[in-house]
């Protein structure tokens, strides 16, 4: 995907793909962000930006940013899944933010019917040393011992959101710190847009 910041003639900037981040409640004419599109982590493409467009320090700039509501992202499950922070299940839509402290972000899917035709027809073996199971033709080394089917169903598929990261699911900012926002993170994500381009 072509990922681009343009200034046009007049002087205002065109923004397009992952640097997109005006909001119709800052311009009601934009059509870079309207309620239909994602507006997750509009901090990166903002902080991005005033790096290109502005000369401007990315950790500076996201450090300083004070509207909390840009380092927000969403995520969305259909009911057939659900999702966990933690051990916790919470809304299968949330806004959350990566954080310092909170829990890591899973989504829960049900077995597919091909997985769950292989798990009726294919072998079961288990690692005699770290008792790992797997579902395959052939043992993956000779650690491996082959064992009855161990439940009657394939276990559910996990997906993790937001990988290697903590994240904080805050569906109601009321009475809310945002003392624990992971600043790296955002920084990493924007200097991946400005380093593309410079």
């Amino acid at each position: 995907m072509k990922l681009e910041i343009e200034k046009e003639m007049s002087g205002k900037i065109k923004r397009i793909g992952c640097y997109a981040h005006q909001r119709i409640e800052e311009n009601s004419g934009t059509r870079e962000l309207t309620w239909n599109k994602n507006h997750s982590a509009v901090v990166v493409a903002k902080a991005a930006e005033a790096a290109l467009m502005h000369d401007q320090n990315i950790s500076d700039f996201i450090h300083n940013h004070d509207d909390v509501y840009d380092f927000f992202l969403r995520t969305k499950v259909p009911r057939s899944s659900h999702l966990l922070c933690g051990d916790e299940q919470v809304q299968n839509v949330s806004r959350y933010y990566v954080s310092d402290t909170g829990g890591a972000l899973t989504k829960v899917m049900p077995p597919t019917q091909p997985l769950i035709e292989k798990w009726h027809t294919v072998a079961h073996w288990k690692h005699r040393d770290n008792g790992k199971m797997v579902n395959a033709k052939k043992a993956q080394s000779g650690k491996y011992d082959q064992i009855a089917k161990p439940f009657d169903t394939p276990p559910d598929r996990r997906m993790s959101i937001q990988k290697g990261y903590l994240v904080t699911v805050c569906n109601s900012v009321a009475g809310h710190e945002f003392n624990d926002i992971n600043y790296d993170y955002y920084i990493t994500e924007a200097r991946k847009l400005v380093d593309e381009l410079v």
